[in-house]
This record gives C-alpha cells, structure tokens and sequence, in this order.
C-alpha cells in the first residue's frame, strides 16, 4: 500500500477559469517532471505549499551501475520545473545499490524531507534507513550529509520508513524493524532527526524502540502531533490496531500506555489522517474470506488516544456492502471530516468508489459509498488515491486497464456528486498516452489537484494540474471565496492576473448573467471583486468575463450560497502556511466580548487579544505587528462565552 505524508495545512476554495494563452502554463499533454533521460517508478508526492508539488520516485536510469536510485523534482503552479532544479531530477542519493524512497514530508520552511530504505551497506548491516532534506531552491540544507543522514543502521533489515516534521525544522521517522525477529518478531521503531540533520539529544543511534514486545508489530502510520512530537499506529499481533504519541524529547505522552494503547480490536490495515482540531482519524478494514478486505471503518481519536465524543467504539461503518473491496485511501475533507475512496468488486468487476464521513461520524453520502468510475465490462480499475478539494468534496484519480493501462481523475462535490463540468466515469488525464499507471494527487493549495503518474511509452513522469469545477488544466484560478450574510468577495490568482482586464457577472438560478463590475487588481497575480448587493440566504452564480484575440471569453462559473446569519468561525492563519507576516481570519456572530490567542508549540501564549470589539462579520487580523512571529507548528484559539474554537497554523519564512 502507498504511503503517503499529510500535510496539516487549509485548502481554500478554488475554480477553474478558461485562461488567456498566456497564462496557461500547463500542458494538455502533462508537464514532464524528469525527461526522456528517467527511468521512474512508484512516485510519492506532497505539495510545495506555493501551488505546486515535489514529487520523489525510485529511478532506474543507471540500473546497470548504481542499481536503484533517489530522485526528486519539484513543479511551479504554472507548470514548469522550479528554477535551481534540473530537468532530469534532482539525484538525492545515487550510490551503489538499492535506494528507494517511501515518504516525503514538507519542512515548514518552503524544502521537503525524503526518507528511504538503502542496501549501501550489505552483510550484517542488512537493509537501512536513510533522510534528507531539500530547500525549495533544489539546494542541501545546511549540515546534511550530501547522501542523507542516517536513520538507524541497525544489524537486520528495516522497512516502510514514514516520516513526519517535527515543526522545528526536523524530522520524526518512525518504521518496521527486524533487527530481533528470531527473538520478538517485527518491531516498531522511531528516530528523531534535528533541523541539521543530526540525531536529536536523548535519542539511541539507530532508533528508540516504540514496542518490541513478543510477537509482530508492524505497517506503521504516523503524523506530526502539532506540538514537536509524532503520533502513530501500527498492526499487532496482540489482537487490533495499536497507537503511541511520543514527545519530542522521545518520551510517551501522558494517556498512552508504554507498548501502546489499543485502538481497534481485531482490525487491520490502518490508515491516518489529521481531523483538524488536534485530534486524528484512523481507518481499519475486517478481513473476510481469501484474505481479501471485507469492511471499512473510521474511527476519531482526540490527541490523548481517547475515542472522541458520540464515536461508537467499534467505529463507524463506512463500506459493508457484500462482496469484496481493497485499496482504501483517506484524506481530509478541510470541514473538518474526511474522504475516502477505494476499488469495489460488488459488480464483478473492480470499481472505483468513494464516501465522506462528517466529524460526528455521519455519513451524507450513498451508503456504502458513491460509485466514482463507469467500468466497461471486464476492465480492471485499482491503484486509486483521495485529497480533499478544499470544499467538503475530493478529488480522486485511479488506474484502469482494458487492453492497455490508463489514468482517470474525477472530482466529487461536497454533496457526493460529480462536479459541474466533468464527465461521469472520470476524466482521462491527457488523451496521447498509450500506458498510463501509478498515479498519485497533492492539493495545489487553491482548490485543485496536480495529478502524477507514470507514462511507459515516454519512459516518464508526468503532471497535471485539475481545477475545481472544471477539468481544464490552466494556471489562472478562483483562489477564494468568502461569503457573510451581506456580501461575497472573490479573489482570482495567476501569473500576471493582475492585468488582466476582466469583467465580473452573476446570476441567479434560472435568471440571465448580468454585469457587476470590474475585477479590481490585487497585486501582480490577483484579481479581486467585493460584490456587496446579495441578499442574506441566495444563491449566485459567478464568472469573468474578458476578451482574447478579438473574441469574447468566459470562465466558468462558480456558486455560492450566501449565509443567513453570522456564526462563531475560526478560520486559522491565512495563507497557511503563513510566509511573511502572520495574519489570523475570523468570524463573529455580534460584538460580545471575544478573545483570540495564539500560543506555542510548548503550550506558551505568545499573543493575546480582545477582538469582539471588532462587532460582527468576518475579519482579518495581522498578529504581529511591524515584526513576525518565529517559524514553527502554533496553536490559534477564538474564545466567546463559553464556546471555543481552534485551529493549527505553521509559520515558515
């Protein structure tokens, strides 16, 4: 199963406009992201938290020499591979044997973390574990060695390595080991990697042992706990699904048991994602006959490891539907729950199939799932993966094979259906490819998805970049919406938006467009429009309007559903990750005492302030004045009354 680092970041809400040839950067036929010169295989994607995504994959190109070698690259959101970076990859490690990257992990500061397992050192040593880190020019970062800084080298072998960032510029790995299997069986291990790449103080060598009891441990899941620290779950052989949370300094933290606590009784293949509130989801699967998959289900753990409240203790069902299904990936839904998407054999033949789970455990979606693919008789559909659109809907891609292997993509709405724009069964990727495979998405940050995959006939990989409500790839977008009972204001992005001369209209359902206004620049790259004539509870649909090569264009249109009434509403750091100057957006219902506070990832408040003085609406506050808070995992909490609401936030310069 691919393993894939979750990024603790907001999407905001996007829209795909039918850009000017000049600023659509994205090739109909996908981006190469190595050249004719690759030889790649299984990539592992996160985005790079500038609209575009560093993609890692194992590379054969010099099989004959060095085996198997560690490549990254990283595409711009117009398209393009990012300047420093060189057109082939950036090789991260090519020494003699096997090296294969297994988890990518962004670290907070603009660069990527890789880790890998690496034969370099055959014999006793057996199979090792190895980290890098990349800053977002293509460089080193400062103290790493220049073929990674070792994990753990522990005698034995060790395995499925995932890292997470520790907030600080670090790394957490945590993974399978092997290093005692005559004597306990698999084992699960972790290690803690300081900014400069040296183990962190108080952490052995070659990894702390997270449990080596008598029998197997292992597939371990991790993500970053938001307070410097790691939390994760694995397989075990006493009977279920097992999790720990370790601090920074490799100490458990205070509600888990030593060898970790039960989770899941008897439920395996788990998965993990962050639930947006400090807490975590973990899915699990029953096995029914031939060891094929049988059920799914979600459950919600708060950060102690307590089952959160209303969730029933066995979880919720989220897939029972007779038959067989496997290949479940999750991913959050940025409303606070999540979605999921796996292949189906209820009909027969393998299917694509997706749900959303809402953070009180219901499920608004078909039970049993949304079928997502429109299978022709006796393909085959697999390999799929899920992100969250930044709406409450997702994105998924997946691979079928009829006579030859391709990609599809498709994008579901909040409400479960297929999106305004986009074909049912799925979207092909780029019509020109003969064998298409392996795909994987990473958000690009405005709404949309950037889609990379594997393409034989080219000996390459390749990207797209899909938009909300649209299956064009182009570079302009819809970059926000934000909707009060009296207003909507919309924001467009692109290289070079900001000339663009663009008319905004709306209309109502059944109603004909009518001109607002134009769109007013807002730097370099925005466009911005304030359209303060919408009555509280309607329903308007937007789109630009603009001119190219003599004829009239149109983007395609988007709607929003105007609130009826204020409401408490944290929306946390905006952007975020926040480059720059730290900005918080709220909402307030009245102007009743309120208090916003910003605190640490050591608990310490490093900001507080009155903010109901403000009175109702939503608002954008800059926190810091003339300075900028340090980079680093903050906490940002809106209190009223007796109702509390937070959200995480990173900083990074």
């Amino acid at each position: 199963m691919r393993l894939r680092s979750i990024l603790l970041t907001s999407l905001v809400l996007g829209s795909v406009l039918s850009a000017p040839a000049a600023l659509a950067q994205w090739s109909a036929g996908g981006v190469s992201i190595c050249g004719a010169a690759c030889q790649p295989d299984i990539p592992i994607t996160i985005p790079d938290g500038q609209g575009g995504v560093f993609v890692g994959w194992r590379d054969l190109r010099t099989y004959s020499v060095t085996h198997a070698d560690v490549y990254l690259q990283r595409i711009t959101a117009a398209g393009r591979i990012a300047p420093g970076w060189p057109s082939g990859g950036l090789p991260v490690c090519d020494l003699l044997e096997d090296q294969e990257p297994t988890s990518l992990a962004a670290d907070g500061q603009g660069g990527v973390f890789v880790v890998w397992i690496d034969l370099r050192e055959q014999g006793p040593n057996g199979v090792d574990l190895y980290a890098q880190r990349i800053r977002g020019d293509g460089t080193l970062a400062p103290g790493w060695p220049l073929d990674g800084a070792p994990v753990t080298r522990a005698p034995g072998q060790q395995s499925v390595p995932v890292i997470v960032a520790d907030g600080a510029g670090g790394a957490l790995v945590v993974w399978d080991d092997y290093r005692d299997y005559l004597l306990t069986d698999f084992d699960v291990y972790a290690q803690h990697l300081t900014a400069s790449g040296a183990v962190a103080a108080g952490w052995p060598r070659d990894g702390l042992p997270v449990c080596v009891l008598e029998g197997a441990q292992g597939l371990p899941r991790a993500l970053p706990d938001g307070a410097g620290g790691v939390i994760m779950v694995w397989i075990d052989e006493r009977g279920g699904l097992y999790g720990q949370r370790l601090h920074g300094d490799g100490t458990v933290a205070a509600g888990w048991d030593a060898n970790g606590s039960l989770l899941a009784p008897g439920r395996s293949k788990p998965e993990m994602a962050a639930d947006g509130a400090g807490g975590f989801y973990l899915s699990d699967v029953t096995l029914g006959q031939y060891g094929l998959d049988q059920e799914f289900f979600l459950h919600r753990f708060t950060l102690d490891g307590v089952r959160a409240a209303g969730w029933p203790a066995g979880g919720v069902l989220v897939c029972g539907a007779p038959d067989y299904r496997t290949g479940l990936e999750i991913a959050p839904d940025d409303r606070g729950g999540l979605v999921l998407a796996w292949y189906d054999y209820r009909l027969g033949a393998s299917e694509i199939y997706a749900a959303r789970v809402l953070p009180d455990g219901a499920r608004p979606w078909t039970v049993d799932g949304v079928r997502v693919s429109s299978t022709q008789p006796w393909s085959n559909e697999s390999d799929v993966d899920i992100i969250g659109d930044g709406a409450g809907g997702g994105y998924i891609t997946w691979e079928r094979e009829i006579t030859s292997k391709e990609v599809l993509v498709q994008h579901l709405t909040a409400h479960g259906e297929v999106a305004p724009g986009w074909p049912a069964g799925g979207l092909k990727v780029t019509p020109n490819s003969i064998i298409q495979f392996d795909p994987v998405l990473a958000p690009d940050g405005a709404g949309g998805a950037i889609v990379v995959w594997e393409q034989r006939d080219a000996l390459d990989l390749l990207a797209q970049r899909f938009q909300l409500d649209g299956p064009v790839a182009v570079q302009l977008a819809l970059a926000s919406v934000e909707a009060e009972p009296d207003r909507v204001v919309l924001a467009w992005y692109g290289p070079g938006a900001g000339a663009l001369a663009a008319r905004v209209e709306r209309r109502i359902e059944s109603g004909e467009w009518s001109s607002l206004g134009p769109a007013q620049p807002d730097g370099a790259d925005r466009l911005r429009y304030a359209d303060r004539t919408v009555s509280a509870g309607g329903r308007y649909g937007y789109r630009l309007a603009y001119v190219e090569d003599g004829s009239a264009r149109f983007t395609a249109e988007t709607w929003v559903e105007v609130p009826r009434a204020l409401e408490l509403a944290l929306e946390g750091f905006r952007p975020n990750p926040v480059v720059g100057p730290a900005t918080v957006a709220f909402t307030l219902p009245d102007g009743n005492a309120a208090r916003l506070e910003v605190s640490d990832i050591t608990g310490r408040r490093v900001l507080a302030r009155e903010v109901g003085s403000l009175g109702a609406g939503r608002h954008v506050l800059r926190l810091d004045g003339s300075g900028r808070l340090a980079p680093g995992v903050y906490l940002v909490r809106l209190i009223r009354g007796g109702r509390v609401s937070s959200a995480r936030g990173v900083v990074m310069r």
